[in-house]
């Protein structure tokens, strides 16, 4: 099977959404019926990609435990990396190269 990965940044803080980001990270706000994080990662699927990599940071265990949850992604399919809190872009990137 050819594995086809995307890197999906789910670190930042959400400033810019005031209090609903104090409560809840910026991939988990939701958008109709479902979080964000949803409709990347089946818009992801339908254009092929078949492995996930989420270096979280902010409120990242909310992320990790809305994935494992949410059954209709396959916790395989799903490498979830704690990058730290307040790391930046590139640190994030540089923690899930060997991935």
């Amino acid at each position: 099977m050819n594995c086809k990965t995307a890197v999906i940044l789910c670190g930042g803080k959400g400033t810019r959404l005031g209090l609903l980001g104090r409560k809840i990270p910026k991939s988990l706000v939701k958008v109709n019926e479902h979080p964000i994080i949803w409709y990347i990662i089946n818009t992801l699927k339908k254009n092929s990609f078949n492995h996930f990599i989420l270096p979280i940071g902010y409120k990242g265990k909310m992320i990790e435990k809305y994935l494992k949850k949410n059954k209709s992604f396959k916790k395989d399919d799903i490498d979830i990396i704690p990058t730290g809190k307040n790391s930046s872009i590139a640190k994030r990137i540089f923690l899930i190269k060997k991935k």
